[in-house]
């Protein structure tokens, strides 16, 4: 048994309980106690798996300095144990629940009542509020401090800060933001990288649409992409010419019929759902052996492996094939994502081959990769070989992606791409795409957003500037989930700038101006990590 929670909580204030059970049976019964007292025993608690999670009401707290969780737990052998933990009861105040939202929208609502819970402030506090730098009169009544503008608010971003000062001079202060109005450009959580019965996949692509539309909106998921392998839409001894690619009048009648099919249920799907969740239909192109696998979008047609000059594998001959297929004219509005780089499936000569047309088609690399639980077996990150890519001149885009057999498409775990767009639907996401306005994360609702020299991510830097001003922010809308370090990556790898401060991390908002010549490097592993590469600058985040 392993307990993965804090070891102190701040009076008033509830606790989660965190903990492993490396049992090779099932549990049968599983018993949490606080302070060894039956009374005490925690009855709100879930499990994934080996991973439990309890609930610990601040009131079986109180009163006290330090807090004893024993587990005890039985499996279906009948063998019993136990584990403990001493939590220390800190007799602080602290700032509870914040309207609006950490990192939300008012929308129409120019006027947000805002307002912040007050834990363990004891009677009579002291309150001092501030509204992007400017003092305001906030009331203090029943445990919350309040404030409403009598005028209607300027649209844009507003930054709140709030201290309460208990009678015995202790203090907390806590900082957040909001935006009064709306930003041009959301934020939509999803996968571009899946797999059905199409394919080698589990499911039909009936029943994993089906799947999208009824995930729950806790699973945050609002795009998936189909891309199953293209060597099952042609076949050995009967394949697609290279043209059918922009010309499916040129490809077999059995890959006409099997890719208009995948096709039209992906675009009847967007057709019912329009305004709330967008599918999209691409396909990955293989090649067994090596050199890797890419996923194509936006293309009238499909080819594959079963077509012998793209599978040559002579000096990467058919990778260089393909390469130079979608470098063609016609091939200008589709776009391409390496897939998994590793040792497994390959590294694309290591991305060699690199030229300003091909660069032009490729947008994305995955960063990471699997079904499998974030930090356990079936889940791969592959962070060197995105920033091997950066080094080597391509401009990409990082994604973490499910690249789903097993079915569950979208949560089959919490990685997530993001992307930034002002048009939800299938091409507005190809032109986010385009404009790599996207990142990719370990957590399933990390939201980041940042600038370089007023610059939005994705965008070019075409001459080396004076400076670097990089403005970041960032927000975890689950009240158990902390920031605990930002860091600014560049050129192979190197930390050029951090934040680990928790007070500066609390506010989200961070802010930076660097020497473009100057970097040092660092060893820590980032929980968010916004990186760019002159001229073009990109982010990924881990939890």
């Amino acid at each position: 048994m392993k307990f993965t929670s804090a070891d102190s909580v701040k009076g008033g204030q509830d606790y989660t309980l965190t903990f492993t059970v490396d049992d090779a049976k099932a549990v049968q019964k599983l018993e949490i106690l606080v302070d060894g007292r039956s009374a005490g025993v925690i009855t709100d608690y879930t499990a994934d798996g080996s991973n439990y999670t309890a609930n610990v009401p601040a009131a079986m707290l109180a009163g006290s300095d330090q807090v004893t969780f024993t587990v005890r737990v039985t499996n279906v052998s009948g063998a019993s144990y136990s584990g403990s933990l001493v939590v220390t009861v800190v007799d602080e105040p602290s700032i509870g629940a914040v309207t609006p939202l950490k990192g939300s929208q008012t929308g129409s609502d120019k006027r947000p009542v805002i307002s912040a819970e007050l834990i363990n402030a004891g009677e009579n506090p002291t309150v001092e509020m501030t509204v992007n730098g400017e003092k305001v009169n906030a009331v203090c009544a029943g445990g919350k401090a309040t404030y409403t503008p009598a005028a209607d608010m300027t649209d844009g971003r507003t930054n709140v800060t709030v201290t309460v000062t208990r009678a015995d001079g202790k203090s907390a202060s806590f900082s957040w933001f909001f935006t009064v109005g709306e930003s041009r450009y959301q934020l939509y959580f999803g996968q571009l990288h899946s797999h059905t019965q199409y394919s080698d996949g589990a499911g039909s692509l009936e029943s994993a649409l089906s799947y999208v539309k009824n995930l729950p909106d806790s699973a945050n998921v609002q795009f998936v992409a189909f891309t199953d392998h293209s060597n099952y839409f042609d076949k050995s001894g009967a394949a697609n010419p290279e043209g059918a690619l922009y010309d499916m009048s040129l490809a077999t009648p059995y890959s006409q019929e099997t890719w208009n099919s995948y096709r039209s249920a992906v675009a009847a799907f967007n057709e019912a759902n329009a305004g709330s969740l967008v599918a999209l239909a691409g396909f990955e192109m293989t090649w067994s052996g090596g050199p890797g696998h890419i996923n194509t979008f936006n293309t009238p047609g499909i080819v594959s492996r079963n077509n012998t000059t793209l599978n040559n594998k002579t000096d990467y001959a058919g990778m260089r094939a393909y390469y130079a297929l979608l470098s063609q004219q016609e091939g200008a509005d589709s776009l391409s994502q390496f897939n998994h780089p590793g040792n497994t499936f390959g590294t694309f000569g290591d991305f060699a081959f690199w030229d300003p047309v091909i660069d032009s088609r490729m947008y994305m690399v995955e960063a990471g990769n699997g079904e499998g639980q974030i930090g356990a077996g079936g889940y791969y990150p592959s962070y060197e070989y995105y920033t091997m890519a950066l080094d080597k001149g391509w401009h990409l885009a990082p994604t973490n992606n499910q690249d789903n057999h097993k079915g569950r498409w979208g949560n089959a775990n919490d990685a997530r791409d993001v992307i930034l767009t002002d048009d939800f639907s299938e091409e507005g996401i190809y032109d986010a795409l385009r404009a790599m306005r996207m990142y990719a994360t370990e957590d399933k609702n990390l939201e980041i957003g940042y600038t370089v020299n007023g610059m939005l991510l994705g965008s070019s830097l075409t001459e080396v500037p004076e400076k670097l001003d990089i403005h970041v922010t960032v927000n975890d809308p689950d009240a158990s989930d902390s920031i605990s370090k930002v860091e600014v990556i560049v050129n192979s790898g190197k930390t050029a700038y951090t934040w680990d401060d928790p007070a500066v991390l609390a506010t989200g908002d961070l802010s930076v101006i660097l020497d473009p010549t100057t970097a040092t490097t660092t060893s820590a592993s980032p929980r968010v990590t916004a990186t760019w590469r002159s001229p073009l600058p990109c982010g990924w985040a881990r939890p």
